[in-house]
Protein backbone atom coordinates (compact mmCIF):
# COMPACT_ATOMS: atom_id res chain seq x y z
CA UNK A 1 0.00 0.00 0.00
CA UNK A 2 0.89 3.22 -0.94
CA UNK A 3 1.96 6.22 1.60
CA UNK A 4 -0.27 8.43 -0.62
CA UNK A 5 -3.27 5.77 -1.11
CA UNK A 6 -6.20 4.99 1.26
CA UNK A 7 -5.75 2.65 3.24
CA UNK A 8 -7.82 -0.38 2.45
CA UNK A 9 -8.84 -2.35 5.68
CA UNK A 10 -9.53 -6.24 5.48
CA UNK A 11 -11.44 -8.36 7.78
CA UNK A 12 -8.31 -9.43 9.68
CA UNK A 13 -6.48 -6.52 10.01
CA UNK A 14 -7.83 -4.34 12.86
CA UNK A 15 -8.17 -0.42 12.66
CA UNK A 16 -5.59 -0.25 15.62
CA UNK A 17 -2.76 -2.27 13.45
CA UNK A 18 -2.57 1.28 11.04
CA UNK A 19 -0.58 4.06 11.77
CA UNK A 20 -3.17 6.96 13.10
CA UNK A 21 -3.88 9.07 10.16
CA UNK A 22 -4.72 5.44 8.31
CA UNK A 23 -7.50 4.90 10.80
CA UNK A 24 -8.44 8.36 10.99
CA UNK A 25 -8.66 7.96 6.88
CA UNK A 26 -10.53 4.44 7.75
CA UNK A 27 -13.08 6.25 10.09
CA UNK A 28 -13.61 9.02 7.65
CA UNK A 29 -14.53 6.65 4.61
CA UNK A 30 -16.78 4.74 6.98
CA UNK A 31 -18.86 8.00 7.07
CA UNK A 32 -19.15 8.70 3.92
CA UNK A 33 -20.46 5.35 3.57
CA UNK A 34 -22.52 5.71 6.05
CA UNK A 35 -21.63 2.71 7.47
CA UNK A 36 -22.62 3.09 10.99
CA UNK A 37 -21.88 -0.81 12.06
CA UNK A 38 -18.34 0.05 10.37
CA UNK A 39 -17.68 2.95 12.66
CA UNK A 40 -18.68 1.53 15.33
CA UNK A 41 -16.21 -1.23 15.03
CA UNK A 42 -13.16 1.01 14.28
CA UNK A 43 -14.19 3.29 17.26
CA UNK A 44 -13.77 -0.02 19.10
CA UNK A 45 -10.53 -1.03 18.09
CA UNK A 46 -8.87 2.71 18.38
CA UNK A 47 -10.53 3.13 22.46
CA UNK A 48 -8.68 -0.72 22.83
CA UNK A 49 -5.55 0.92 21.09
CA UNK A 50 -5.55 3.97 23.39
CA UNK A 51 -5.51 2.22 26.48
CA UNK A 52 -8.87 0.40 26.69
CA UNK A 53 -11.90 1.34 27.45
CA UNK A 54 -11.73 2.28 31.22
CA UNK A 55 -8.53 4.66 30.55
CA UNK A 56 -10.49 6.03 28.03
CA UNK A 57 -13.67 6.15 29.32
CA UNK A 58 -12.18 8.39 32.09
CA UNK A 59 -10.27 10.61 29.44
CA UNK A 60 -13.49 11.33 27.65
CA UNK A 61 -15.80 11.98 31.25
CA UNK A 62 -17.48 8.71 30.49
CA UNK A 63 -18.49 5.74 32.28
CA UNK A 64 -16.79 2.44 30.80
CA UNK A 65 -20.33 0.79 30.66
CA UNK A 66 -21.46 3.50 28.33
CA UNK A 67 -18.54 3.52 25.99
CA UNK A 68 -18.80 0.07 25.62
CA UNK A 69 -22.67 0.58 24.66
CA UNK A 70 -21.55 3.59 22.16
CA UNK A 71 -19.08 1.40 20.19
CA UNK A 72 -21.06 -1.76 20.13
CA UNK A 73 -23.94 0.22 18.59
CA UNK A 74 -26.54 -0.39 20.73
CA UNK A 75 -26.91 3.03 21.91
CA UNK A 76 -26.95 6.25 19.81
CA UNK A 77 -24.62 9.30 21.64
CA UNK A 78 -25.07 11.94 21.85
CA UNK A 79 -22.94 14.38 19.96
CA UNK A 80 -21.69 16.35 23.15
CA UNK A 81 -20.33 12.57 23.76
CA UNK A 82 -19.20 11.63 20.41
CA UNK A 83 -17.04 14.55 20.54
CA UNK A 84 -15.97 13.87 24.31
CA UNK A 85 -15.40 10.85 22.73
CA UNK A 86 -12.82 11.95 19.80
CA UNK A 87 -10.96 13.95 21.61
CA UNK A 88 -9.96 11.91 24.26
CA UNK A 89 -8.65 9.58 21.02
CA UNK A 90 -6.71 12.69 20.08
CA UNK A 91 -9.57 13.48 17.33
CA UNK A 92 -12.01 15.86 16.28
CA UNK A 93 -15.15 16.17 14.18
CA UNK A 94 -15.08 18.15 10.99
CA UNK A 95 -18.03 18.86 8.57
CA UNK A 96 -17.31 19.35 4.53
CA UNK A 97 -19.69 20.41 1.78
CA UNK A 98 -19.99 17.42 -0.16
CA UNK A 99 -22.24 18.95 -3.10
CA UNK A 100 -23.12 21.74 -5.01
CA UNK A 101 -25.73 24.52 -3.59
CA UNK A 102 -27.90 25.83 -6.29
CA UNK A 103 -26.97 29.40 -6.89
CA UNK A 104 -29.43 31.57 -4.09
CA UNK A 105 -29.56 28.62 -1.70
CA UNK A 106 -27.58 28.53 1.47
CA UNK A 107 -29.82 25.78 3.02
CA UNK A 108 -31.22 22.46 2.04
CA UNK A 109 -34.81 24.03 2.26
CA UNK A 110 -33.77 27.40 0.42
CA UNK A 111 -33.94 29.56 3.28
CA UNK A 112 -31.20 32.12 4.07
CA UNK A 113 -28.61 31.10 6.52
CA UNK A 114 -28.07 34.55 8.75
CA UNK A 115 -24.93 36.14 7.58
CA UNK A 116 -24.17 33.85 5.19
CA UNK A 117 -21.97 34.93 2.50
CA UNK A 118 -23.59 35.23 -1.23
CA UNK A 119 -22.20 33.00 -3.71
Amino acid sequence: MSESSSPQKTSDQPVSAFPLWKAVAHLDAVLSRKDQAAFNSALRQLVEAHGGFTEVANEAGLNRTALYRIVSGSHDAKLSTVLALLSSLGLQLSVKRIGRYKKGRDTAKGGRVSGAAKQ
